[in-house]
């Protein structure tokens, strides 16, 4: 018999086609197949919510190896038979990082709402990420305590406005407070990124992010630098790396950076500034 950790390493390496031969071999070689074709999901079309929902009344198993989901309003899956997204959402327990990428929170049913929210409250769950954000209800995140990682693109709307509550926090729910680690700012996230540190700034937050270790900075926009220079004097005492990832829209004489915090100082901090060359 094939050691375990022998058929781990060939699964990893095997396409998704190989994955489903391979699946027939023997029920080892199944379980491990279905563990790495469901480990990674993106819904763009009711037709995938639809098949996948298929798949989980199935076999309910396969929820557990759903870790990373991508739900995209692109191709309308929102706008579609949203409960079929709702069922799905529901069945998934042990998720790790979930991206939002154009949805439109008031196209969702209530139903997906709700999925979406719990999604947030997993323990399992310690990634975020929007690109495209549209009336999401940031407060949320304030009781997404297990959370460590939050992007942000695209993420200005003429929608979004201050938030004063915390519907986030279940009173409920007792939770220590916890830290984000990792915070990235790309194009147009100036808004939600100042909601965003204006929630977890709050003494009832159960998120902060006075302990962030990881700043990435993904436009030229003065607007989010200079909100990546209030992150910075926030976080200073726990920042590890700033990484400027300036990419191809950038003259490099076109802003100025910053000026660092003199707790930013110490000798462990990493700086990686990427800028497009001067054209």
């Amino acid at each position: 018999m094939i050691p375990q950790d022998i058929i781990h390493l060939v699964i990893n390496h095997l396409s998704p086609d190989d994955l489903s031969r391979c699946s027939l071999v023997s029920p080892i070689f199944l379980a491990e197949s279905q563990r790495r074709l469901f480990s990674t999901i993106q819904l763009s079309r009711d037709a995938h919510c639809q098949n996948l929902l298929s798949v989980l009344t199935r076999n309910p198993h396969i929820a557990a190896h759903i870790r990373h989901l991508t739900i995209s309003d692109k191709f309308s899956v929102v706008r579609g038979k949203a409960t079929h997204l709702a069922l799905v959402l529901e069945r998934i327990t042990l998720l790790q990082s979930l991206s939002l990428h154009h949805v439109s929170w008031h196209h969702l049913c209530s139903q997906s709402r709700s999925a979406v929210l719990n999604l947030l409250r997993l323990q399992s769950l310690t990634s975020l990420s929007f690109c495209g954000l549209y009336d999401f209800p940031l407060d949320h995140l304030a009781g997404s305590s297990q959370l460590k990682s939050l992007s942000l693109w695209f993420a200005d709307t003429p929608w979004m406005s201050d938030v004063t509550s915390m519907h986030g926090i279940n009173q409920a729910e007792c939770r220590e407070k916890g830290q984000l680690e990792a915070l990235s700012l790309g194009t147009h996230s100036y808004t939600s990124g100042r909601l965003v540190l204006g929630i977890l700034s709050k003494p009832k937050s159960l998120l902060g992010i006075s302990k962030l270790r990881t700043l990435l900075i993904e436009t030229f926009s003065i607007n989010v630098i200079d909100l990546a220079g209030e992150v910075m004097r926030m976080a200073s005492p726990s920042l590890e790396a700033i990484e400027w990832r300036l990419g191809d829209w950038v003259w490099t004489g076109a802003f100025l950076l910053p000026n660092y915090p003199e707790s930013l100082t110490h000798s462990n901090l990493q700086e990686n500034l990427i800028l497009a060359r001067s054209t």
